[in-house]
């Protein structure tokens, strides 16, 4: 009888040894877990500042190569108009010459870019 009880005994000892280790085990793997994760969303969130540092120096790029500069053009005409300009016309010849000049030195064509869409219809 007395056997049975210390045989008893150590198997309770014995569950309760395993069941300590299982219990520390399951803790130490949710820590692992716990771990990665955290080591995850730090490394997504380097990622995410180089990709902003890498859009910003391309957009200061983009802004220093993107200027507006404004030409003051003066020219000295030889000839005086001798044709009357009328509220229908603008610019004789030598006006829309010097027009043509001008726009053409700025490199814009004067050409839109694209169509406008279609308005909607009501249905």
């Amino acid at each position: 009888m007395i056997r049975l009880l210390i045989a008893g005994g150590l198997l309770v000892a014995g569950f309760a040894t395993g069941f300590g280790t299982a219990w520390e085990w399951q803790s130490l793997r949710a820590d692992s877990a716990a771990l990665e994760r955290i080591e995850s969303e730090r490394e997504g969130k380097v990622l995410q500042a180089k990709r902003v540092d890498t859009a910003a120096v391309g957009y200061e790029a983009a802004r220093g190569s993107a200027r507006t500069e404004f030409l003051t053009i003066t020219e000295r005409v030889d000839h005086v108009v001798q044709n009357p300009i009328y509220l229908d016309t603008c610019f004789d010849d030598a006006g829309l010459r010097a027009i043509a000049d001008a726009t053409a030195a700025t490199g814009n064509s004067g050409v839109a870019g694209g169509t406008l869409p279609t308005p909607a219809r009501p249905d």
